[in-house]
């Protein structure tokens, strides 16, 4: 029998959008705010920086015995940007990034947890969805068919990207990105809350290793995203996922054996990082 993957160290990405800017802009707090949190979740806290920006923003990074956790604050967006580094067992940081998000009030917020150093095992990827927590709170089934798409009246191609995912959990999901390339151009119709869902699921089967050499796919979802990103303007907390997938698109690109799509492919990778800009 084979050993399990060792993981060296799990890495908590927190976007958090919709939080009031006074909260934001409160140096004492965001500090009291970060400390809080390593007591409660048994995290060792070595030393804590912090600075606040003129006019406004704050940054506080605290040194932890396991590794490290930061907050950086855009409080004129209402935005907050959390980390946090553990080195081995990842405690129960999901609980840690839910409690943040509240203390922050953010009305939408993404989690997702890389496996940073997975060095054996059959199980190499980096990216395992831990949580999406939307404007919807907790909400753990699949988004109704306005948040799937928007609301009516729908074009054909909405109407088929509601056929093939409404109602479908994010393993479901996973089966149709394995067997079907072409659900792909789903991806272009879907709103926000959609792409958070079904997103992970595409993710999932980019970083298996059944998505060797499969081009089609690969190339189609850059497409549907780069669509988004130009043609529909997108925004808020679907940019994450969004953007992880492209670099990690662009980081593995031999994987998928593009061929002569290559300056295609790098055309989708600049029209989606054009949303970090």
């Amino acid at each position: 029998m084979s050993a399990g993957p060792i993981t060296l160290g799990h890495h908590w990405i927190v976007d958090l959008h919709g939080c009031p800017s006074e909260l934001l802009d409160d140096h004492d707090q965001i500090r009291a705010w970060l400390k809080d949190t390593t007591e409660r979740y048994g995290l060792t806290l070595l030393n804590l920086v912090s600075n606040r920006f003129e006019p406004q923003g704050v940054t506080a990074v605290g040194l932890l015995a396991e590794s490290h956790m930061s907050i950086h604050t855009w409080p004129e967006h209402g935005y907050a940007a959390v980390d946090i580094f553990t080195c081995g067992s990842d405690k129960n940081l999901e609980a840690a990034c839910e409690f943040i998000a509240d203390a922050l009030q953010a009305k939408e917020s993404t989690v997702l947890r890389l496996r940073r150093g997975v060095l054996t095992g059959e199980d190499r990827s980096l990216i395992t969805r831990a949580s999406e927590r939307h404007s919807w709170r907790n909400q753990a089934k699949p988004p109704s068919a306005e948040e799937l798409v928007g609301p009516p009246p729908l074009c054909l191609d909405q109407q088929w990207a509601l056929k093939d995912f409404l109602g479908k959990s994010v393993d479901e999901a996973e089966e149709m990105c394995r067997n079907r390339p072409s659900v792909t151009e789903d991806f272009t119709y879907m709103a926000p809350a959609g792409l958070i869902y079904y997103l992970p699921a595409a993710l999932n089967y980019l970083i298996s290793d059944e998505s060797k050499e499969d081009w089609e796919f690969a190339h189609g979802l850059m497409c549907a995203l780069s669509s988004q990103v130009e043609i529909l303007g997108l925004r808020g907390p679907a940019v994450t996922i969004v953007s992880e997938i492209a670099e990690f698109c662009d980081v593995n690109r031999a994987k998928f054996d593009l061929g002569g799509e290559q300056d295609l492919f790098d055309g989708y990778l600049e029209l989606i990082r054009k949303i970090n800009s």
